[in-house]
């Protein structure tokens, strides 16, 4: 599944607006990191919610090195260099999110493009008339802030840039 998908974030946006949240209260994140997941068999057929590894020691709760992620601008681990390489070269988009199934490691790449930055936009943000957005990490955005610059260009298209009045901060 993916991790940032449109689908699964307007799920989570949905459940706090019907919670009580106003929308102009209410900010999306967006995910300036690539994830990874391992899988368990084949899923060419359907990778979108294919079945994962296990993730975690069923007794103890321990991490099993199963899924992970890591920063645009750190280096690649060694064991996911080959597959996230391929994983750049072959992604897909199925309007819901950008991803890739490698099948020969068994591993579900997914991760935001400007291009499918653009696409939440208008599908959540906009549509649901949220008061902003945010970055999940900041400091994980790849050299020359390509999703800051991205996610800036968006907000200015989308949403009216606004300073609120000194007595609303407190």
């Amino acid at each position: 599944m993916h991790h940032t998908g449109i689908d699964n974030s307007l799920i989570a946006i949905d459940t706090y607006l019907t919670n009580g949240i106003s929308p102009e209260k209410a900010n999306l994140g967006f995910a300036f990191y690539v994830k990874w997941y391992r899988t368990d068999g084949d899923c060419s057929l359907e990778p979108i919610g294919c079945k994962t590894a296990l993730m975690e020691d069923p007794k103890t709760g321990k991490d099993l090195g199963t899924s992970g992620s890591f920063s645009w601008h750190d280096k690649v681990p060694k064991e996911l260099e080959k597959s996230f390489h391929t994983a750049l070269n072959n992604r897909e988009w199925d309007n819901d999110g950008n991803y890739y199934w490698d099948a020969e490691e068994k591993i579900f790449w997914s991760w935001d493009t400007p291009a499918s930055m653009a696409e939440k936009f208008p599908a959540i943000v906009k549509r649901r008339k949220l008061g902003g957005v945010f970055a999940w990490g900041l400091g994980e955005d790849a050299d020359g802030y390509l999703h800051l610059k991205t996610l800036n260009a968006l907000f200015r298209k989308y949403l009216k840039p606004y300073v609120l009045p000194s007595h609303q901060l407190y």
